[in-house]
């Protein structure tokens, strides 16, 4: 069994990663979605990030679940998985990010 603690911190922090990432996501969605004649680029980009935020929505209410706390804190392999999407979920905020600042001005 986890360290409750090490548990407690591990699903806080990606809950707060996830919250980011969800918004980040919602944010590109919506302004790739109303691009004009968009290129295939562009609208496959728009479909991913729509997917990317369905996943992480659903992971960040899974991990608001009682019931899904006592399973991750009986299993140190979702712990570990965990941990390791710490990682991709702040670099998705960030790619996001800066694509937004690029896209913004082709917007308006």
């Amino acid at each position: 069994m986890a360290d409750p603690i090490s548990v407690i911190g591990t699903v806080a922090a990606v809950l707060q990663l996830a919250q980011s990432a969800c918004k980040a996501a919602l944010g590109l969605y919506n302004s790739c979605s109303v691009v004009q004649n968009a290129p295939q680029e562009i609208i496959s980009i728009s479909r991913d990030v729509h997917a990317f935020y369905m996943t992480i929505s659903n992971l960040e209410s899974s991990l608001r679940s009682d019931e899904v706390a006592t399973v991750v804190n009986g299993d140190v392999q979702i712990m570990l998985t965990l941990e390791t999407l710490k990682i991709p979920i702040e670099n998705f905020s960030k790619a996001s990010e800066a694509i937004m600042e690029k896209l913004i001005p082709h917007l308006n």
